[in-house]
């Protein structure tokens, strides 16, 4: 008896803030954007992930020397100030860049690279840095070299970068975040030792989107949290599976952030169809809708109806000839519920500024209150 009333008192001195699990959420700011950091939300974020540096001609990490870039990595740091629980990650890469499998072919090459994110990092006070190659071993359908040896190669990456940020912390006395970006389709991380990566980064931001798009010809969700048995192309595509994937490949859920999408894809047709969801449509707009032009355009635009999928939990619009997937806040807000039902790390937005005025951020926020933190 003694002994218990012994360890009630001891947990009693625990904050109880200490004893919930603490999600992060991490939103994505591009470079090519004009945005103000006195704009930016920052209360409601963890983490703000730049986008993007790319690897120059001799394989080095480099942010682009224009106007536009360099006033907004001074907005960037801005926002540090501003905001100062906030962790600024750079991020290398992105969906177009290439570079990556010359880059972390030899040990030299990589360890060239290496140097040159340390120095940004002093540069621009940064806490971190995130690696978006897509993908290793994948050439992109022509467009980017890739080797087989891509495979290897991005784990002894990750392993030297960890190395590197280690050997800084001991200088510096700071902790470095590193972190990747990954995707959701076998093809994607076929060639990508995720398991053994796992232990060298902080987070797995699992890119939840873009499932459909306008490469096909099928209305459909393009990140939609569960299956929907009647999608012709692929019943089983889904958020969970591919956190459900990346779990079974190892990773451990507190490491893996889900990626929400703010902006949608659209279809046109000039025949009137009865529902637009999983039909066929003759004209795919190629241009992604970023949430807040979907919001000014069509929420009060007649013959427009906002529907939900309940077996997917995913929202779309239809007025009979244009389908258009994307997540609002209802979608939002099962997914942050989600990432605490799976106990993951946190969530992830592609990108802030999409966003109209702070309706998907705020609703993320609150599905993972209490558990966000700063």
């Amino acid at each position: 008896m003694t002994r218990v009333y012994l360890i009630i008192l001891i947990l009693s001195f625990i904050p109880f803030s200490h004893a919930k699990e603490k999600k992060i959420i991490s939103a994505y700011l591009p470079l090519w954007k004009v945005w103000a950091a006195d704009d930016v939300p920052g209360h409601l974020v963890t983490h703000i992930k730049l986008a993007f540096a790319r690897i120059s001609d001799k394989g080095e990490a480099e942010i682009d020397d224009n106007e536009r870039y360099q006033t907004q990595m001074l907005q960037a740091l801005r926002l540090k100030q501003l905001y100062p629980h906030i962790k600024l990650i750079l991020s290398v890469g992105g969906g177009e860049a290439d570079g990556f499998s010359d880059m972390g072919l030899t040990t030299e090459s990589r360890q060239q690279f290496i140097e040159s994110l340390t120095t940004m990092i002093g540069t621009y006070q940064l806490d971190g840095i995130d690696i978006d190659w897509e993908y290793p071993g994948h050439n992109g359908w022509g467009k980017k070299v890739a080797r087989s040896e891509d495979k290897k190669n991005f784990t002894a990456l990750m392993a030297d970068i960890r190395l590197a940020f280690d050997e800084l912390e001991k200088t510096t006395g700071k902790y470095y975040q590193l972190s990747y970006a990954a995707g959701t389709q076998i093809w994607s991380y076929q060639h990508t030792e995720v398991d053994k990566i796992s232990q060298y980064v902080d987070h797995i931001n699992i890119m939840g989107y873009d499932f459909f798009g306008p490469w096909g010809q099928i209305g459909a969700h393009h990140a939609n949290l569960f299956a929907n048995r009647d999608n012709p192309i692929n019943p089983a595509i889904s958020v969970d599976q591919a956190v459900s994937a990346y779990l079974a490949m190892g990773v451990p859920s507190d490491k893996l952030v889900l990626g929400i999408p703010f902006y949608g894809y659209s279809w046109t047709d000039s025949q009137k169809k009865q529902r637009g969801l999983f039909q066929p449509f003759e004209n795919p707009i190629p241009e992604a809708i970023e949430y807040k032009d979907l919001v000014r355009r069509y929420s009060q635009k007649k013959g427009f109806s906002l529907r939900w999928d309940d077996d997917a939990k995913a929202d779309y619009l239809f007025d009979g000839k244009t389908f258009i997937t994307f997540d609002g806040a209802r979608a939002v807000t099962e997914k942050g519920r989600y990432v605490k039902r799976r106990n993951l790390a946190g969530a992830m937005v592609w990108e802030l500024t999409q966003d109209h005025g702070q309706d998907l951020l705020s609703a993320l926020h609150s599905a993972l209150t209490p558990e966000f933190t700063r």
